[in-house]
């Protein structure tokens, strides 16, 4: 099972309050799993989204309206590399399936009959 984290223990992970993460959740940048009793949860998966996050804003100075187009930009590049590996297959798949076909007709068909070898002697 993969380990969870409070919000207490991802700010001290990341060396930020745990407000800078609410704020985060709030713009609707994480969504943390929630307990029953209302406790967030954050996932490995949710750690990384952060630390792109705090990237982005601490280090390159991005607004978060910045950080929400680039998130919006990464994801549907994530979606279009999606697509591609599908038609990658596909279109490798296709090619195999010609490479048979095209094999299959280069074949060169074989008679029914054996080949025999005939002695012929001559009358002399």
């Amino acid at each position: 099972m993969n380990r969870v984290y409070t919000i207490g223990e991802v700010a001290q992970m990341l060396k930020v309050h745990p407000q800078t993460i609410r704020a985060y959740e709030n713009a609707g940048f994480v969504k943390p799993a929630r307990s029953a009793g209302g406790f967030r949860y954050f996932n490995s998966e949710d750690i990384r989204h952060l630390k792109t996050i705090l990237l982005l804003t601490k280090d390159l100075g991005v607004n978060l309206a910045g950080v929400e187009i680039i998130s919006r930009m990464i994801n549907q590049i994530n979606d279009m590399h999606t697509q591609i590996e599908y038609l990658v297959e596909k279109i490798q798949r296709e090619i195999d399936r010609n490479y048979e076909y095209h094999r299959s007709k280069a074949l060169v068909p074989t008679s029914k009959y054996s080949i025999i070898k005939i002695d012929i002697v001559e009358d002399d």
